[in-house]
């Protein structure tokens, strides 16, 4: 055999090892996940594949099998080497705020367990637990000292939040867990006001007494004076936007 033939058999078996060993491509693993196939998702992740990867609308792997309906699969990812817990997609929002939002105690738990970040700075998982009725993990959150007065940009509170979906035991719970029922938001509307737009009078009746109530109990925080309010509407948490389909 020519010495050339033996260079290109040796080239070509080198080549040939290098494509074996390339780690699958992003695209694979979305594909995967729209398959629903946790264990085509597992082997993809075996041999490589970025449990970060986005897709082309930027949304992480994680998040993208949430939005689209997949659990199973955003837990193998959340627990995938590796994994960026605190990624965000093109709304602001991390995985902990898209399972909390959509009452994914189990995966809550797992990441919170993980270290994600409960308070991210402006919209947190509590304001999106808050909006969707998710009362179980609005527990576990404020167990793991989520700040129970966090203001989104528009500093809209989670207690707002549970009043504009008119979740009573939400409101309940936040109120007896220390919530102050007393802040405005950057268009100046109150909890009580969040409630009355939705149109539950009841409970915003009952959210202005519990402000009165609050007022009494903490003069000095009642002597501060309210910001004004701002010309533009607040807008709602990234969690109500529509999802990639």
């Amino acid at each position: 055999m020519r010495p050339s033939q033996i260079l290109l058999g040796v080239l070509f078996v080198t080549l040939s090892a290098l494509a074996r060993a390339a780690p699958p491509t992003d695209e694979s693993l979305f594909i995967a996940i729209d398959q629903g196939s946790t264990a085509r998702v597992l082997t993809l992740l075996d041999s490589g594949a970025n449990p970060n990867a986005r897709d082309d609308r930027g949304e992480p792997a994680l998040i993208y099998a949430l939005h689209t309906g997949k659990p199973a699969i955003a837990e193998i990812l959340a627990r995938a080497k590796g994994i960026d817990l605190e990624a965000e997609n093109h709304y602001g929002q991390t995985a902990l705020m898209v399972a909390a939002y959509q009452g994914r105690l189990d995966l809550v738990n797992k990441l919170i367990d993980d270290d994600a970040e409960v308070n991210h700075k402006g919209w947190t998982a509590l304001h999106f637990a808050a909006s969707s009725g998710q009362i179980d993990v609005v527990r576990v959150l404020l167990d793991h000292a989520a700040y129970i007065d966090a203001e989104s940009p528009s500093r809209t509170t989670p207690l707002m939040m549970a009043a504009r979906v008119k979740d009573r035991p939400t409101c309940v719970l936040l109120l007896q867990e220390g919530a102050d029922p007393t802040p405005v938001n950057a268009v100046g509307l109150s909890a009580a006001d969040f409630a009355r737009r939705a149109g539950d009078t009841e409970l915003g009746d009952w959210l202005d007494e519990n402000a009165k109530n609050w007022r009494t109990a903490h003069p000095v925080r009642a002597a501060e004076p309210d910001s004004p309010p701002a010309a533009a509407p607040a807008p709602p948490p990234p969690a109500l936007a529509q999802p990639p389909g």
